[in-house]
């Protein structure tokens, strides 16, 4: 999967965007972690009643440039993207979800275009 300019969660309607003004450093500051290949990737465990290795999780990984990004949930392993907005255990997921994605609006990393 290529790093898009805007990128939108399985079942949401909300779209995100790169925003402008952001910044290698607020990645660090959030819990980004610089992969070997540059890029900067970040998990999110979205069920805070099971441990991290069980939960549904957010990913989100910017290019190393910063041009572009990925954004995801994604099961226990992180190699299926799934649907919170369609589980069983919605309203605790998106919850979380939720406070994630505002926290990233807030630091300037990511843009809420609709």
């Amino acid at each position: 999967m290529a790093f898009e300019k805007q990128a939108q969660l399985v079942g949401d309607t909300r779209i995100f965007a790169v925003h402008p003004k952001v910044k290698k450093y607020a990645l660090m500051d959030t819990g980004f972690l610089q992969q070997k290949n540059g890029s900067f990737q970040l998990l999110r465990q979205l069920e805070p009643d099971k441990s991290f290795e069980e939960s549904f999780k957010l990913k989100i990984v910017f290019a190393k440039d910063l041009s572009g990004f990925k954004l995801k949930t994604v099961n226990s392993l992180g190699n299926t993207v799934v649907n919170v907005f369609k589980h069983d255990r919605q309203i605790k997921m998106v919850e979380q979800l939720d406070y994630y994605l505002n926290e990233l609006v807030n630091r300037e990393i990511l843009l809420e275009i609709n």
